[in-house]
């Protein structure tokens, strides 16, 4: 599916005339210098990753490249009306449970297209069908199109901060239909990401719409940080922070909790820090770290290393300013922050929409109105 959408895309690139920026050419060749770097320092190859990796940076690029300036208003849109898809079938799902299990029966049926889980996650078997996922024990929660719920509560936030910067912060129904399918998340760093929306607001917002949320902020959040998914949850991992054996009797599905994966991580992390261990699975879980991390942060400076980090963050920073600029708002370093936050419990790095998010600012380099004329 991944190289299906990456050749369609390329071939949308030719068909609209799109000519790739120096400054992405520059990227991808640096990309790939490190990729051989890791090659033979580390002596591992696999043709499926290697593939997977440029796949994704040019399926990215070509989105963004045809699109141009409607990137993130189209990103905006699709978010939006699949999250309205998303709260039906989540409330479908919490009221009437037999309907989602024969959903999920149903797609089984079809596995190598709908399942995301055969069994290795025990207890939480989960069927994709394109617009929802269909999760047949956490139905309390709505996992929306992403694989779960907290990858959903960040695509979320990142569709809630984008609207709130394109429309001079207006909390219209956009707004509040996007926060509600965030909140039917009941995601965890999700909610605590949830106040640098906050913050935007305060920064950005009308001064009614400041005292209003700032009372709602002062009033609600303590309550909502009380919460006890929220405090319980992050109670246990301060507690655990200096005590990894204590942290071992209480792993998630994956086996490891986001702070032992980022403790492990680290622990790699100070092995090569400066260029990581590179993007083969066969070198990832070879020393400190060897089961699955579900920590986005220690894994992302695990795997590509101090350098590629920062470029990362940069090449993020300078996008969501470009937006900003373009719209008249001030915080663009609040996106930064939420990729950050979302980042501790989910790996975003090299999946498509979060690379775009890094490589729309290489495409407004080259001239969104040339490129136009170009396709003309």
């Amino acid at each position: 599916m991944l190289a299906f959408s990456t050749v369609v895309a390329m071939l949308g690139l030719y068909y609209y005339r799109r000519i790739p920026s120096l400054f992405f050419l520059f990227f991808v060749s640096l990309l790939l210098l490190w990729v051989g770097y890791i090659v033979i320092q580390y002596d591992v190859w696999n043709m499926t990753t290697a593939i997977g990796f440029l796949c994704r940076i040019f399926l990215a690029y070509s989105v963004v490249a045809i699109l141009c300036d409607r990137f993130f208003p189209t990103l905006l849109d699709v978010v939006y009306k699949l999250a309205i898809i998303s709260l039906p079938l989540y409330f479908i799902g919490l009221l009437f449970p037999f309907i989602m299990e024969q959903f999920h029966s149903m797609l089984n049926l079809m596995p190598d297209l709908f399942i995301i889980e055969r069994g290795e996650y025990i207890g939480w078997l989960r069927a994709n069908f394109m617009v929802y996922t269909f999760s047949v024990v956490r139905l309390g929660q709505n996992h929306g199109f992403m694989w779960e719920p907290t990858a959903f509560a960040g695509v979320l936030l990142f569709a809630i901060m984008i609207h709130l910067c394109m429309n001079n912060c207006q909390l219209d129904r956009k707004f509040k239909v996007l926060l509600i399918t965030l909140l039917t998340t009941f995601s965890t760093t999700g909610f605590l990401a949830f106040s640098l929306v906050v913050a935007f607001i305060l920064i950005n917002g009308h001064a009614n719409y400041k005292v209003i949320v700032g009372l709602a902020a002062i009033i609600l959040l303590p309550y909502i940080f009380s919460l006890d998914f929220i405090s319980d949850k992050v109670g246990l991992e301060i507690e655990q922070w200096d005590d990894i054996s204590s942290i071992n009797t209480s792993l998630t599905m994956s086996g490891n909790t986001r702070l032992s994966s980022f403790i492990y991580d680290m622990r790699d992390f100070d092995d090569h820090p400066l260029l990581g261990s590179g993007i083969f699975i066969e070198n990832r879980y070879t020393g400190a770290q060897t089961q699955l991390s579900v920590n986005g942060v220690g894994n992302t400076l695990s795997r590509f290393g101090l350098i590629l980090s920062i470029i990362f963050m940069i090449n993020m920073a300078l996008s969501f300013k470009r937006l900003s600029l373009d719209n008249h708002t001030r915080g663009h370093f609040l996106f930064v922050l939420l990729y950050i936050t979302i980042s501790w419990s989910e790996t975003l790095t090299i999946l498509p929409l979060f690379i775009a998010f890094q490589l729309y600012y290489m495409v407004y380099i080259v001239g969104f109105r040339s490129a136009r004329t170009l396709a003309n």
